[in-house]
């Protein structure tokens, strides 16, 4: 099986570089336009298009089937933007300051200003990536996690692509990483974290009245090792353009119950993640099976 896993892992890596080298050549806005398009066209045609529409129904049930399906096709618009960003991400950072609003920049200084650390947690809103870029554009210490991609080709080109243009530093999800996190928070770093996806063996949390596996090292390490929490969030404001705000920093709760402490910590920032996607619904990631 391993020469044909690396013939597919090679095919599909020519058709990924094909695909990026086309929007490359399109650029930022003419390329974003055109994945949005596509993704708006051919979206749902897919099979996920079905989870997408359960989960909108789900999280809103007040809404109609037309206010729901509108905001599926903003939600495939804004996948084929970030599509394109991802081809484009050197040149989104080299023009930044046409691209990118940072609000809030003096709370996580601030935050970060007694040598505790720091640990920044977001979801897949917008385009992520503009948060890590904004991150690092403050002048952060700051590390990034990241999880593998299946095809080894890609995930060095991914990590090659964020390395140059998004965050120099990034720590792959799992034990190692683990580790990686826990000395750069002792020694008084920040970390970004995105903390919205399922995790089978995380704590069970709510996220919009219904119960979600969710990841708990954030609230684990903030309260272990006595780090303040922030939300950080993104909004896509034209095309090509995203304000990224750094919210008011918080405590895990510390009380004599730990295993409490991290429940309710977590619960917190679920409920933080929550508001943030109710402001920009058609932005966040409604494709995962995120409560299944």
């Amino acid at each position: 099986m391993l020469p044909f896993l690396k013939i597919r892992h090679l095919l599909e890596a020519l058709v990924a570089y094909a695909v990026i080298g086309l929007f490359r050549l399109l650029g930022l806005r003419l390329g974003g336009q055109v994945a949005a398009a596509l993704m708006r066209g051919f979206g749902p045609l897919s099979r996920v298009h079905k989870i997408l529409l359960n989960n909108m129904r789900a999280a809103f049930p007040d809404k109609n089937e037309g206010e729901i399906k509108t905001l599926a096709g903003q939600c495939w618009d804004n996948a084929g933007r970030t599509f394109c960003e991802y081809a484009n991400l050197d040149k989104l950072r080299k023009h930044h300051e046409h691209h990118l609003t940072i609000h809030g920049a003096e709370l996580a200084h601030q935050a970060v200003k007694d040598g505790r650390g720091l640990i920044l947690v977001s979801g897949h809103i917008g385009n992520w990536e503009s948060m890590s870029m904004a991150i690092d554009l403050i002048g952060l210490d700051a590390a990034g996690v990241y999880r593998h991609a299946n095809n080894p080709i890609m995930n060095r080109w991914m990590i090659a692509k964020r390395q140059a243009s998004v965050i120099p530093v990034q720590y792959p999800k799992g034990a190692k990483g683990a580790k990686m996190l826990i000395k750069k928070l002792k020694a008084g770093g920040t970390i970004c974290m995105l903390v919205d996806q399922k995790m089978n063996d995380g704590i069970e949390a709510r996220l919009f009245g219904r119960k979600a596996m969710t990841a708990s090292a954030a609230a684990s390490m903030a309260r272990r090792y006595d780090v303040p929490l922030m939300l950080i969030t993104n909004e896509r404001i034209r095309g090509t353009g995203f304000s990224v705000t750094f919210h008011d920093a918080f405590e895990a709760d510390k009380t004599d119950e730990l295993a409490k402490d991290i429940q309710t910590t977590t619960q917190k920032i679920n409920d933080l993640l929550e508001s943030a996607i109710r402001k920009n619904p058609a932005q966040w990631l409604w494709m995962h099976n995120r409560w299944s």
